[in-house]
C-alpha cells in the first residue's frame, strides 16, 4: 500500500475511533496549514488539533513527523482549553490501533 493510501485509511481510523469515544470529529483534510482533524469533546468543550501519522509497528512516533511539521503545528493557533495532538496509527484493517500523544510529549 502506497504512503497517501495509508496516511488516508489512519486519518479514517483516527475519526472513527475519537468518534467512538464521544469526540465530535471534523476533517481539515483539503485545507491549508496543520492538522488533520479537529474533535471537540461536547460536555467539556475541550478541543484537540490532531496530525496523523500512520507509523509501522516498531517505527518511532516522530520518523514522519519532522521537526518543521512539529513546529508549524506549535505554531498554529487553537482556541484557549485546546490541546495539539499527534495522532500516532499502526497497524492495518481490523489491527489498527492509535495512540495520542500531547504536544507537551513531542520532541
Amino acid at each position: 500500500m502506497n504512503t497517501s493510501r495509508k496516511g488516508a485509511e489512519a486519518e479514517r481510523f483516527v475519526h472513527k475511533d475519537m468518534s467512538a469515544r464521544g469526540w465530535l470529529v471534523g476533517s481539515l483534510r483539503h485545507t491549508k496549514g496543520s492538522g488533520d482533524h479537529i474533535a471537540v469533546y461536547p460536555t467539556t468543550g475541550v478541543g484537540w488539533l490532531i496530525e496523523t501519522k500512520a507509523v509501522p509497528r516498531k517505527g518511532s512516533p516522530y520518523s514522519s513527523f519532522t521537526r518543521p511539521e512539529r513546529e508549524a503545528m506549535k505554531a498554529t493557533p487553537v482556541p484557549p482549553n485546546w490541546t495539539r495532538m499527534l495522532a500516532v496509527v499502526r497497524g492495518s484493517g481490523k489491527n489498527m490501533e492509535a495512540e495520542y500523544i500531547s504536544e507537551t510529549a513531542w520532541p
